[in-house]
């Protein structure tokens, strides 16, 4: 009987744990890139756009500590 006792708090207990995931920010030293203008020429407009959103993706990748060289 007295196993009992112990046994059901330890049963009702063990369900209340919850594991989330935690994400520490970082400081990353990278400067701030400048935006793209709009040069009328939807071609080197859309050029510039890919270059500029490959390059923050590789900050970004820098900072995670993923960096892989181009």
């Amino acid at each position: 009987m007295r196993w009992i006792v112990i046994l059901i708090p330890l049963i009702l207990f063990s369900a209340c744990t919850h594991y989330e995931q935690v994400l520490i920010p970082t400081v990353c030293e990278i400067p701030k890139r400048e935006k793209p203008t709009s040069s009328g020429d939807i071609l080197k407009d859309l050029k510039s756009i890919l270059m500029y959103s490959e390059s923050i993706e590789q900050d970004l990748n820098f900072c995670r500590g993923e960096y892989r060289p181009p």
